[in-house]
């Protein structure tokens, strides 16, 4: 992943908060600083803007209401905002995770990605249905995605490893669930390497996502346009498209 922390990350506060700007110049990492819009649908407790985290929320209790909400649905969007929301409350990325201790924000993400990694030895154990495995699969793939982009590595691991670590699973992830398109958005956004690099894992799995994306008032068009669509500066969906499948080629 050659992605760069651009001045959205670098931009955070003395406390740890990260200042928010204006939606025209938001790019920074697309699995960071792209929310997910996910409806009314269920996810951590949240305020109105990208890195608005809630300061009444027990941040202590993010993990085990991270786990609650990713068993109990099976809206991959909702997957991927959840991962992106618990990441920043337990880092310094928001004032609650800057305010613990550097030994506490790690052990929490450590058990964060032990229970999603169990979560899969349960399906396998259990031989659960591809799609239940390949969900299980992308949550862990996602949240290395999120850490590596956002530059919170754990456990020392290198944001290299992190990154071909999460690719793995995300491959097999999308193996599993070929048919999902918030699956194949996910995957592009955790695979997207900017500074003008093409990269083949990305825009295979970006252009699959424009394919499924068939509603054209669904929430995975309204997600493409807000990240991807901003990112490759789509004036429409047709025009998204038309990029998508241009660099598509040439990756």
């Amino acid at each position: 992943m050659r992605l760069s922390l651009v001045p959205i990350l670098l931009a955070a506060t003395a406390s740890g908060t990260v200042a928010a700007a204006p939606p025209a110049a938001v790019f920074g990492p697309p699995t960071v600083c792209h929310p997910i819009d996910i409806g009314n649908a269920t996810s951590l407790p949240w305020g109105s803007d990208r890195f608005a985290t809630d300061p009444a929320y027990d941040v202590g209790r993010t993990v085990d209401d991270t786990l609650a909400i990713l068993r109990a649905s099976s809206d991959t969007l909702v997957h991927m905002e959840t991962l992106r929301r618990a990441v920043i409350y337990l880092t310094p990325l928001s004032e609650t995770g800057a305010a613990k201790p550097a030994a506490w924000r790690e052990q929490e993400l450590a058990k964060l990605l032990a229970a999603l990694q169990a979560d899969i030895a349960k399906c396998e154990s259990a031989k659960s249905p591809a799609a239940e495995q390949g969900l299980r699969e992308f949550d862990l793939g996602y949240a290395q995605a999120v850490l590596c982009q956002s530059e919170q590595h754990t456990g020392g691991s290198s944001r290299a490893a992190l990154g071909r670590e999460s690719e793995g699973w995300l491959a097999k992830a999308s193996a599993q669930r070929p048919d999902d398109g918030a699956l194949h958005l996910g995957v592009a956004l955790a695979t997207f390497e900017g500074g003008g690099h093409e990269s083949p894992t990305c825009y295979a799995h970006l252009e699959r996502a424009v394919a499924l994306a068939t509603d054209p008032d669904g929430l995975l068009r309204r997600n493409l346009m807000k990240t991807m669509g901003a990112f490759l500066d789509a004036s429409s969906y047709d025009d998204l498209a038309a990029k998508v499948g241009a660099r598509a080629k040439r990756a």
